[in-house]
């Protein structure tokens, strides 16, 4: 299969062409922000329209539910769809592309199946590395055939949130998996996840930065990531009627972890989702918008469930809450992302509310955005900081270089006879 030009989404080729090995030409890994997105509507309509500065620091991991794709000839068919309207949404961009089993489950996918949908993708004209999690044996084999056949190489995910008294043996199980896809550490992005963090969160930032400092121990990784999501299944919990911010556990613990080991890491999240994806279909159980600014992720969430407000009286609801949004939260502007154009139409009435994968869409448009522009913000201080640096050690060479053409005292050397100290005072 050839590959679409970048600038030509245009060229993707037809169900009928065949995969080749130039795959590994065009694929370039970004790893510095690594998002985990469901590939649910509203998620690749967040991607479709994300903007190029985003795409030029974002390399996302697009998560496939088997469970949502039927079965038999159905299910061949959906899975090619799946793929379909993901190529649609990411164009020319790489992504990693994560295949979930019926209940999440990496060993229950067989290795025919997942090298089928690896299939589907490719012919698609999807530009992805796949992935893996480490420990898991079943889907090894047709991981491999991709990462080697088109010259990709694959992510593997370690699962640091499971308790594991024995961490020392991290290294062997990858350096198994390695074995196992016939690949070396340069070819590997890795995955640190973390899972759910709350605020009893055991792991601490030393901890997750000696994990690092052991994982790096196998080896040159292509990337190290830490990824983990601080967005909880249900939103029960939350009061109605106001905006409540919920901290970004996994943002703070990110820049910690990078402060204090002063390496490269990519940093990773699940946008506006919990690990676990939610019900399809309906404007779910009430009606609510998960809205990013700065530190935190607002939940604005409605005063009754859908199903007992009706229709008409949800899409008011909707608009409400868009309003709220707009008049309590600094306004980032309308330009600034796909999704804060469509809250404040929202919230203008301009446009009318549509189901719950609408705001879905938004919250992580506006949630990619934010992320973007932070990292950008750490790139520029620490350029700043390391021309300060750079400065301040060109000033100090100046100053040794001035001191050395001193004499042993530091009294510039002259070439004509130097005053006697006794004549120093006349």
């Amino acid at each position: 299969m050839i590959f679409p030009d970048p600038q030509a989404r245009s060229g993707v080729p037809s169900p009928q062409a065949k995969p080749s090995a130039q795959m590994g030409a065009h694929v370039t890994p970004v790893t510095r922000y690594v998002p985990t997105l469901f590939d649910r509507t509203g998620e690749l309509n967040a991607l479709r329209h994300a903007a190029p500065d985003i795409w030029a620091s974002m390399q996302p991991i697009i998560q496939v539910e088997l469970k949502n794709l039927g079965r038999g000839t159905d299910r061949l068919q959906s899975k090619r769809a799946a793929m379909w309207r993901v190529a649609d949404a990411v164009g020319p961009h790489p992504v990693f592309l994560d295949v979930l089993s019926p209940r999440n489950r990496p060993s229950q996918i067989s290795t025919l199946e997942l090298a089928q949908i690896h299939d589907d993708a490719l012919m698609a004209g999807i530009r992805f590395v796949p992935v893996m999690t480490a420990g898991t044996k079943r889907p090894v084999p047709a991981v491999a055939r991709i990462a080697r056949d088109y010259g990709v190489g694959a992510m593997i995910r370690v699962e640091i949130a499971r308790p594991d008294p024995e961490r020392r043996g991290w290294p062997a199980l990858l350096v198994a998996e390695l074995d196992g896809l016939g690949l070396q550490c340069d070819a590997v992005d890795l995955l640190l996840d973390l899972g759910f963090l709350d605020r009893s969160i055991q792991v601490t930032v030393d901890e997750i930065a000696d994990i690092v400092r052991l994982v790096a121990t196998v080896g040159p990784w292509r990337s190290i990531t830490i990824s983990g999501t601080s967005l909880p299944h249900s939103l029960a919990q939350y009061p109605r009627d106001v905006l409540t911010p919920l901290f970004r556990i996994e943002w703070s613990l990110y820049q910690s972890v990078v402060d204090v080991l002063r390496m490269p890491l990519g940093f990773g999240d699940h946008a506006v989702q919990h690990l676990r994806s939610p019900k399809s279909g309906g404007r779910g159980p009430i009606p609510n918008i998960r809205y990013t600014y700065e530190a935190a992720t607002w939940m604005a969430l409605g005063s009754a469930p859908a199903v007992q407000l009706g229709s008409d009286a949800t899409d008011r609801e909707y608009v409400r809450l868009c309003q709220m949004i707009l008049e309590q939260l600094p306004p980032a502007g309308r330009e600034s992302s796909w999704g804060d154009e469509l809250l404040e139409d929202c919230a203008r009435r301009r446009i009318p509310p549509e189901r719950q994968q609408m705001w879905r869409g938004v919250g992580t448009s506006r949630h990619l955005r934010v992320v973007a522009t932070q990292l950008q913000e750490r790139d520029r201080a620490a350029a700043i900081r390391l021309t300060r640096s750079s400065d301040a050690l060109t000033r100090t060479g100046d100053g040794l270089a001035t001191a050395s053409s001193r004499g042993p005292l530091g009294r510039r050397r002259l070439d004509g006879p130097q005053p006697s100290g006794d004549d120093s005072g006349k």
